[in-house]
């Protein structure tokens, strides 16, 4: 490995998902080209002292059995879990009922907005619907809301995605169906 810059993690970065993201590219890399030709479990030594005494302290904390201790990708995916931003699925909710769709936003836009605030709120099976009420909720037009209040329980958010047409981003239409 001379010549070669020696993978290491700075368990404290400002941003250490992204490090982290960073460090397993990296070593990746090396196990795939300078260290190629060896096997599984000297890859995995190599990967736990680039983690450090930090990574080595906290592999003892995880329940991988020995085996798993020894495959590179099962070590690498559970640090990768442990350096994973925390969600606080209640503060994501809380910001989703706060989202209401801006006056010149066309409401693909606003539903993509939902979406993407939805995915962090951990509502399992009932998140289309959830959605679907923000949507009422937040719309910007009052007649938008009046077309979505008046369907029917079997109206779902993809029902929602078919029956906008777009005469213009601010002045959506509704068909009737």
């Amino acid at each position: 490995m001379t010549g070669i810059t020696v993978p290491a993690l700075d368990w404290d970065a400002e941003d250490l998902p992204t490090a982290f993201r960073r460090f397993r590219n990296y070593v990746n890399h090396v196990f795939n080209g300078p260290l190629a030709e060896q096997n599984e479990e000297a890859k995995a030594s190599y990967l736990m002292l680039w983690l450090g005494p930090v990574g080595i302290e906290l592999l003892e904390t995880f329940s991988l059995t020995e085996k798993q201790k020894k495959e590179v990708k099962c070590i690498l995916d559970r640090f990768e879990t442990h350096c994973a931003p925390k969600t606080n699925f209640r503060l994501a909710r809380y910001n989703l009922t706060k989202l209401k769709q801006h006056e010149s936003e066309s409401h693909d836009n606003f539903i993509a907005r939902l979406r993407i605030q939805a995915d962090k709120c951990k509502f399992g099976s009932s998140k289309c619907e959830r959605i679907l009420e923000q949507l009422i909720a937040g719309a910007t037009h009052e007649k938008v809301q009046e077309k979505l209040l008046a369907k029917d329980e079997k109206f779902t958010l993809d029902n929602v995605l078919t029956c906008v047409v777009h005469s213009r981003p601010t002045k959506p239409t509704w068909q009737s169906s």
